[in-house]
């Protein structure tokens, strides 16, 4: 899984918005046929503890995304 690739050979940089915006779709109910909600609130919990939280001020946009709402994740 690249999710576990990255853990082993870096650090995972993410900022606050994309936390938020992540949590907040990967919570919604449309997931349960996929994992429980507990399943996914532990996963949202390990990843805010586990990534590097970056001020978003400080990230470059870029504005490269079909959808301009996904230009937060390039």
């Amino acid at each position: 899984m690249a999710f576990d690739t990255a853990f082993e050979k870096g650090e995972i940089i993410t900022s606050e918005t994309i936390t938020k915006e992540f949590t907040s779709v990967f919570l919604r109910k449309k997931f349960d046929k996929y994992l429980s909600f507990s399943k996914r609130l532990q996963l949202v919990e390990f990843i805010e503890t586990q990534l590097l939280l970056w001020p978003s001020e400080l990230i470059k946009p870029l504005h490269a995304s079909r959808d301009p709402k996904d230009n937060m994740f390039l």
